[in-house]
Formats: C-alpha cells, sequence, structure tokens
C-alpha cells in the first residue's frame, strides 16, 4: 500500500511516513518503547542527539551540555580542571535587635574579641570581616527599616592549580598556605586559625600587623609572612 513516496506499507508491515500525526491510542515498539496517550514515555535506551531536555521548571538540559537542577544529589567523582558553587546568604530582621548593634559597636571599638559566631552573623556583606557598613545594615534590621538583607557567595574548586585549588571572595587555599584579604587589623577568637597558620605556615597576603588567638597566641605579619607567634 502507498500513497506516491509520502506513506507506504509493505508486506513486512514496515512503515515509511514523510509525516505521522497520531491522535489517539498508544504507541508500542516491541516492549522497549512505548507512548501512552497521555505523553509518558517508556524506553529502554534513549540517545537524544538534538535539541534540548526540560522537565517542568526545576530540570533541563541543553544541547550545549548546560545542565540546571533545583535540587541535585550527586555523588561519585566529579571530573574538570575547574568548577563553581554558588549561592546567596539572606539576613532576617527577626535575628537582629539592640543588643546586636552595642556588640558591633564595642567590637569596632576594640572592645573584646571577634568571635566566628560574631562574623558569621555581623559580616553583612561577605567580605570576611565586621565594619562600620556592616553596623549601618544591623542597625537597619534592628529597627524594623529593612526585612533582609542578602549577598552573594561562591566557591571555587580549581584541583590542578598551585596557589588556588579552593577559592572563595576573600580566603585561598593553595599548595603552599592560606592566604586570606582580611586577617590583620582584628583580633580573632578561634583555635583554629592559629592551628591553622601555625600548621599551614599560612600567610596573610599583601599586609603587615597582628592579631590574637583566644589562647593568648600573639601572631606578627609583615608584608603578608607570619614573623612571629608569641
Amino acid at each position: 500500500m502507498g500513497a506516491g513516496n509520502a506513506f507506504t506499507v509493505n508486506r513486512t508491515g514496515a512503515v515509511t511516513a514523510n509525516n505521522v500525526n497520531i491522535t489517539g491510542g498508544s504507541l508500542t515498539i516491541d516492549s522497549k518503547f512505548h507512548v501512552d496517550p497521555d505523553g509518558t514515555v517508556t524506553a529502554a535506551n534513549m540517545n537524544i542527539t538534538g535539541g534540548s531536555l526540560h522537565i517542568g521548571e526545576n530540570f533541563s538540559v541543553t544541547s550545549n551540555g548546560t545542565l540546571k537542577a533545583a535540587n541535585a544529589n550527586i555523588s561519585g567523582t566529579i571530573t574538570d580542571s575547574s568548577y563553581t558553587a554558588s549561592g546567596t546568604v539572606t539576613k532576617y530582621a527577626t535575628d537582629y535587635g539592640e543588643e546586636d548593634v552595642t556588640r558591633i559597636r564595642k567590637l569596632l571599638q576594640g572592645i573584646g574579641n571577634i568571635t566566628i559566631e560574631d562574623l558569621e552573623k555581623y559580616d553583612m556583606d561577605g567580605d570576611g570581616r565586621i565594619t562600620e557598613a556592616d553596623l549601618s545594615t544591623v542597625q537597619k534590621l534592628a529597627e524594623g527599616l529593612e526585612n533582609t538583607v542578602s549577598f552573594p557567595v561562591s566557591i571555587n574548586i580549581s584541583p590542578a592549580s598551585t596557589n588556588r585549588i579552593l577559592t572563595t571572595d576573600n580566603v585561598y587555599l593553595g599548595r603552599d598556605g592560606i592566604y586570606a584579604k582580611s586577617l590583620v587589623g582584628q583580633t580573632v577568637q578561634s583555635d583554629a586559625y592559629y592551628a591553622l597558620n601555625e600548621a599551614a605556615n599560612a600567610y596573610v597576603q599583601g599586609a603587615s600587623g597582628s592579631f590574637t588567638t583566644d589562647d593568648g597566641k600573639r601572631i606578627t605579619v609583615s608584608n603578608g609572612i607570619i614573623t612571629g607567634i608569641q
């Protein structure tokens, strides 16, 4: 049976068609491929050679291999020369009050040690420091002038790099030590900082000054190199 070259069916049942529109029923090819009337596709082996793949609003793969997933659980080994993970940190007004404003003012005046918890709560722009700008932002949240404050964060991993294997906005880890942009000039309360600096012979890039750990150690830095621990 045939209709010119547009549609043919031979004696074995093979169908050749230039344009097929199936308006009902289902399509089954042996037990390997099946399409239900609702569009559900079951395939034992599918090779997509063009176009893109979209599943709702949360998953897509483009023809150049770009994958977007709202909630991905990846295990095993990821092989690449460099890759970056990014996100957003959001601070909420309900978490801040006048006591936080007072705490930051004291820290900026050099009263008390800046703890890891302080940096986590009061660094409002992700620069790794507590500054007058952070105080202003906390005041707005505490007074209800702002409901939320957000800033982007990212981390880059480059296994083949010598000096920047792991990089954040303000700190990077190389094979010869840890580099940080914003430690000098602040008093840091953390045994972890002391342990990292001593064990890894860390460098504070391009700065001079000193800071104190909570166990009383005084670390002196000259031109980005740790020159003394007392």
